[in-house]
């Protein structure tokens, strides 16, 4: 098994009801050059956790690094819902804890490329209960 020290979220950038499902994305990379989807994990508007990439194969979802992470993207632009929100969090837990890290090693697409906004919602109030419940 690889070496993970960080998870990076994402968003697919369309709100469009059509979008929601791995399928789409899955399309959009394979259309882009990539063997498969590049997230690890995709979270549907009604909560579904979706398998993407085996967490033993890298990634493809952050130039320049991808060898040490995981990739989950949430489908949507500038929509998401509560239970995406929820699915999020207990997904980060279970990571979290499996591979020895923090709420301190989640971080957005956008702390990579300046000029993305990628998740498009503020990560730290998704994560705020996160970090107290690590501090327990």
């Amino acid at each position: 098994m690889r070496k993970i020290d960080f998870i990076g979220v994402h968003c697919s950038a369309s709100d469009l009801v059509i979008h929601d499902n791995i399928e789409s994305i899955r399309m959009w990379h394979i259309a882009r050059g990539f063997t498969d989807i590049g997230y690890n994990f995709v979270i549907l508007k009604n909560g579904t956790i979706c398998k993407g990439r085996p967490i033993e194969q890298i990634p493809a979802h952050i130039y320049g690094h991808n060898k040490n992470s995981i990739g989950i993207c949430l489908t949507g632009n500038l929509i998401f819902s509560k239970e995406q929100f929820d699915s999020l969090r207990s997904l980060l837990i279970e990571l979290l804890s499996e591979y020895g890290l923090t709420a301190l090693d989640v971080l957005p697409h956008s702390a990579f490329n300046k000029n993305k906004t990628c998740p498009n919602f503020d990560l730290n109030l998704v994560l705020e209960n996160l970090y107290q419940q690590q501090e327990k």
